[in-house]
């Protein structure tokens, strides 16, 4: 969700919440958050666990505002390399539907980037 939001965004979200994060570090955070907008989904690849990946696509708004995410998580043994593409087109058509049928419209690539 935080790909989502413009860089400014993120920073005063960090600066209220995160008082110990590095410039250093706020850097490669924006650098995956890019990654994240042009992909078009979050992917953990064994951050959170060892073993453990997760793809994540965002639920919007009526106002093409981020407000939820819908995800899948599994052990590498099963979201392999080879099914990453297909697992994360799944996901991300998966948020599309929760998307309208919610009444929110997806946000326009790039808009809030």
């Amino acid at each position: 969700m935080l790909a989502r939001l413009s860089r400014s965004e993120v920073d005063d979200l960090l600066a209220r919440h995160a008082s110990t994060i590095s410039a250093y570090r706020l850097g490669k955070l924006h650098a995956e958050l890019k990654r994240t907008r042009e992909r078009g989904y979050a992917f953990d690849d064994e951050e959170v666990a060892a073993g453990l990946r997760c793809i994540a696509s965002a639920v919007y708004d009526e106002h093409g505002a981020a407000l939820a995410a819908i995800s899948i998580a599994g052990p590498t043994s099963r979201l392999t390399d080879n099914r990453l593409a297909q697992l994360a087109e799944w996901v991300c058509a998966s948020g599309q539907v929760v998307t309208r049928e919610f009444g929110g419209v997806e946000a326009a690539a790039g808009k809030r980037s």
